[in-house]
C-alpha cells in the first residue's frame, strides 16, 4: 500500500492530552509550547533524551521508556525534528523536494556525518503535503541496537518544516510495508497533535 493511501485511512488515534509516565510522557510540548510531540498508541516521549528549546523528541516504546508495561504493536526508534517558525517548505512543493532528495546534495543530508557515500537511497514518495524516503545508512547507527534501514518523512506542521524518523531494531526488523504503516500512523498522530492550539504539557527547557 502506497503512502497516499496509508494516509488516507483514517488511523485511530489515542486522545493528546498528557500521561505523566516519570522520564516518559505520551506528549510533550516543545519550542516554548509551539508544538507538540506524541507518537503513536504504545509510544512514549523520552523526556531525558529530547530537547524541547531546540524542537526535538525521540520516542519509544513506553515500557522500554518509562518502565511501563505498555508497548506499541510495532516497535521503534521514532524521532521528530520541528523547524523554526515559517521554515515549512514542504506545503505545494514536495516535487522540487523529491528531486533534491535525488541529488548528491539531498542524499548527503540524509547521512548523519553529511557523507554521501553511506547511504543507499531505496525509495521515494510523495503525497499532498508529505515526502517519504527510505534509505539504507551504512554508516555506524547513533545508537546500538539499531538497523540500518530508516524511514524519513519531511511535512509542514504549525508553519514548521517537520522531518520525522523511524528506524527498527536489529533484534526485530521491520519489513518495507511495516515500517511504511508505522510511518504513516506516526504522522497521522503528530498532524493530530498539533491541529488544536498548544498547551502546557510538559516542556521544560531542555
Amino acid at each position: 500500500m502506497r503512502l497516499g493511501a496509508l494516509l488516507g485511512l483514517g488511523v485511530t488515534l489515542v486522545g493528546c492530552a498528557p500521561l505523566d509516565l516519570g522520564p516518559g510522557t505520551r506528549a510533550l510540548a516543545l519550542l516554548d509550547g509551539a508544538v507538540v510531540a506524541q507518537g503513536p498508541e504504545g509510544y512514549c516521549v523520552d523526556r531525558r533524551t529530547s530537547r524541547p528549546a531546540t524542537g526535538f523528541a525521540v520516542m519509544g516504546g513506553c515500557a522500554i521508556i518509562a518502565a511501563l508495561p505498555i508497548m506499541p504493536r510495532t516497535e521503534a526508534l521514532i524521532t521528530v525534528q520541528f523547524g523554526g517558525a515559517e521554515s515549512g517548505a514542504v506545503e505545494g512543493r514536495e516535487a522540487a523536494l523529491v528531486a533534491l532528495l535525488r541529488s548528491a546534495r539531498g542524499v548527503a543530508l540524509l547521512s548523519s556525518d553529511g557523507q554521501p557515500e553511506a547511504i543507499l537511497v531505496d525509495g521515494i514518495e510523495q503525497a499532498p503535503g508529505i515526502v517519504l524516503v527510505r534509505f539504507t545508512d551504512t554508516g555506524p547507527p547513533l545508537v546500538a541496537g539499531l538497523e540500518q534501514v530508516e524511514w524519513r518523512a519531511f511535512l509542514d506542521l504549525r508553519g514548521r518544516l517537520t522531518t520525522v524518523s523511524l528506524r527498527g531494531f536489529t533484534r526485530a526488523p521491520l519489513g518495507q510495508a511495516r515500517g511504511l504503516e508505522l510511518m504513516a500512523e506516526a504522522v497521522a498522530t503528530l498532524r493530530a497533535a498539533n491541529v488544536a492550539p498548544v498547551t502546557d504539557q510538559g516542556g521544560d527547557p531542555g
